[in-house]
């Protein structure tokens, strides 16, 4: 099992965005950007974020802080005869009781920069 020790407390917005940032290859790891003040490189850096978003597609669902899926609103979802590809920085969780069938109908696909929470066989499926 893989783990990961962060000796610090840092909200669920920031970790995602370092998260990112080591994606995009500007950190080699979380200890490498930790040892540089966090505060400060995340504000020199704010462009790569708002870069990122803007290079996304169009029908691309970005939500950024705590995001969460249950049944009900993944229902309403699918009512709407619309998938949506969902792109989070910050915290994702989905409910275990979420269905993979229905997590297909509604979740395109999903990137997450940042913890996220759900069954194993949704992890699995979209391979987070």
């Amino acid at each position: 099992m893989n783990t990961e020790k962060v000796s610090i407390n840092v909200n669920v917005v920031d970790i995602g965005k370092i998260e990112l940032l080591i994606d995009k290859g500007i950190y080699t790891n979380k200890t490498d950007f930790m040892i540089k003040a966090i505060s400060n490189e995340l504000n020199k850096n704010e462009f790569h974020f708002d870069r990122t978003i803007r290079e996304l597609e169009k029908d691309v669902d970005i939500q950024i802080g705590k995001v969460k899926y249950d049944t009900e609103k993944l229902k309403e979802i699918k009512a709407s005869n619309m998938g949506i590809k969902l792109y989070v920085i910050g915290r994702l969780t989905i409910d275990e009781d979420v269905s993979l069938q229905l997590a297909k109908e509604t979740l395109l696909s999903i990137k997450v920069f940042g913890p996220c929470k759900m069954s194993k066989e949704l992890k699995d499926y979209y391979k987070l």
